[in-house]
């Protein structure tokens, strides 16, 4: 009859002492040195685990289950920044930093700068190379940790993405030389530099406030990397010149075995509305396409960052697929509605971008029709001078490189 008792009051005793112990952690981590010495333990514990090491300056919560951060620094292990953030709160599953996968069940990311970067003939991006478990033996086999992160947001940051570059492969020696210098001249549309071991073009994205409901961060035997988008507000600048206004996008994007498929079903500039899916090839030596876009409306002036040429008036809807080809890219229009000073063209065609620019499978009318607010569209002008005014039609079931027959 005793032992019961005996038994709860162990289990009181216990259930007590627990208690206690949790109250003194709390209070102990609300005071200065008692944060420090837990931050220091954490960051020793987290830091183990990485190939690379993070910073932060000091610290402020209730660090059983989450923290506000400042003075964030992720580095990697040649000592350069991945990510710098002047402040970051983040809400955690404390356990997880131990052992298993980490898991961050919000993480909010004020002024950050993240540069995330992959040199020629790497196989890992360095955000990828930082987050290795060091913990694990060499060649030990499994499929690896991850970092979750449930939901994340970032306001007010900036990423910068530096990845290979390589000329066209088809090119004859000289011409790979000239594609080469004309890339690193200040006059490129490309932002190109040299590196150990080629090339890198670079890409910057002003980011003004982006939801990010569900992100992994993982190596190939897991999935490899994927990134929910519920909005996002940015300024994406590809190439020199304008930028992409991005008013909101939304959709899906992972990265497994060197290769990135997406589905983007909203994608909002100030006059435009699109959705695209698609995936880009990155194993080879230059990245290869094979996407599809549906525009609803584009305004062209919302498409200068692509075609610096195009008339600030006008607009279209259409359906696009693209393509790396051996002998450049094709794009292939459909459904397309365009209006432009003077013009108005319905039909489809297919244009294949190479060493010279192909149309192919043409089926256009035209009416009216302004021949040059065409040339002036087109890169390499267009093989028909003057001005037309009336109904054209345009057909060809080939491809046509010379100047097109029409009548009108």
């Amino acid at each position: 009859m005793r032992h019961p008792r005996v038994w709860r009051l162990v289990l009181t005793g216990a259930l007590a002492a627990f208690v206690l112990g949790l109250a003194a952690f709390a209070v102990f981590t609300r005071t200065e040195g008692g944060r420090k010495r837990v931050l220091d333990y954490t960051l020793s514990a987290v830091g183990g685990r990485l190939n690379g090491k993070l910073n932060v300056a000091r610290l402020d919560g209730n660090l059983i289950t989450g923290a506000k951060l400042y003075g964030l620094e992720l580095l990697d292990a040649d000592s350069a920044v991945v990510v710098r953030a002047d402040s970051a709160y983040v809400n955690y599953e404390l356990p997880s930093f131990f052992g298993g996968d980490v898991v961050l069940n919000s993480l909010v990311l004020y002024s950050a700068e993240a540069f995330l970067q992959k040199l020629p003939g790497d196989s890992l991006w360095n955000y990828q190379e930082v987050l290795l478990d060091t913990t694990r033996a060499p060649g030990e086999r499994g499929p690896g940790r991850a970092t979750i992160i449930n939901a994340a947001r970032f306001i007010a940051s900036e990423l910068t993405v530096d990845a290979p570059w390589e000329p066209a492969k088809d090119l004859t020696p000289r011409e790979r030389q000239i594609e080469i210098r004309d890339a690193l001249a200040d006059t490129s549309r490309l932002v190109v530099k040299e590196v150990e071991g080629g090339y890198q073009r670079r890409m910057f994205f002003q980011i003004e406030d982006a939801r990010v409901p569900d992100l992994v961060i993982a190596g190939d035997p897991r999935g490899g990397t994927f990134v929910e988008v519920e909005s996002a507000t940015l300024l994406a600048h590809l190439y020199r010149g304008d930028p992409i206004d991005i008013d909101d996008v939304a959709g899906e994007l992972t990265l497994h075995e060197g290769v990135v498929s997406y589905s983007a079903g909203r994608i909002m500039l100030p006059g435009s509305q699109l959705t695209s899916v698609g995936r880009v090839d990155m194993r080879g030596e230059e990245p290869a396409y094979d996407l599809t876009v549906d525009a609803e409306r584009v305004t062209l002036a919302d498409m200068t960052w692509l075609f610096p040429t195009l008339p600030e008036s006008g607009a279209a809807s259409f359906a696009m697929s693209l393509e790396t080809r051996d002998a450049g890219t094709l794009y292939r229009f459909r459904e397309l509605t365009l209006t432009a000073p003077g013009t108005r063209v319905v039909g489809s065609f297919g244009l294949l971008m190479g060493e010279a620019m192909e149309f192919t499978d043409v089926n256009l009318t035209a009416a009216p029709l302004r021949v040059s607010t065409i040339e002036e569209m087109l890169p390499a002008g267009l093989p028909v001078r003057g001005l037309t005014i009336g109904e054209v039609e345009i057909r060809s079931s080939g491809t046509t490189t010379g100047v097109a027959q029409a009548s009108g």
